[in-house]
């Protein structure tokens, strides 16, 4: 089960900082979010407190 949270947990950080990447390069380009025509949802696991450290999460497996 710990297995599996932490995957989670990773996946969803991985999403959510594709995300805020994303976002930026709209803004860089002067294209403003709301013309993408959808808003991308941010992904969270409740009561986990993992996924929401630095970037290294997402690049070191276990």
């Amino acid at each position: 089960i710990r297995d599996l949270q932490y995957e989670l947990a990773r996946v969803c950080k991985a999403h959510n900082d594709i995300l805020r990447t994303y976002e930026a390069k709209l803004r860089q380009f002067g294209i403003p979010v709301v013309e993408i025509g959808f808003k991308p949802l941010e992904s969270a696991v409740a009561g986990q407190q993992l996924g929401r450290g630095v970037a290294g999460l997402v690049t070191s497996p276990p």
